[in-house]
């Protein structure tokens, strides 16, 4: 087990050898939820913030190819991630 602490900013450290253990770089979108008292962090899958299909993903963009040439519909959002807009907070 590793123990870190929290910087000023709320962040921590992911240890490197965790990291190329589960080939997860800097672009790589993780999933943070809480379980009870846990902070559980988990690698997710290439696929689309929209539909959440894994097939056909564009590399980097995290959006299939169907999704991509089409409008999104009335409602539908990308699910969070670090280059989405968080729409619970107040403007």
């Amino acid at each position: 087990m590793i123990q870190r602490k929290l910087d000023e900013l709320g962040r921590v450290l992911i240890p490197e050898e965790m990291t190329r253990k589960l080939g997860i770089s800097s672009k790589t979108l993780l999933n943070i939820h809480l379980d009870g008292e846990r902070i559980i962090i988990e690698k997710t899958g290439d696929s689309c913030l929209f539909c959440g299909n894994s097939e056909n993903v564009i590399d980097g963009f995290h959006v299939c190819r169907s999704c991509a040439q089409k409008p999104p519909q009335p409602g539908q959002t990308a699910q969070k991630c670090e280059h989405c807009v968080d729409t619970d907070k107040e403007p």
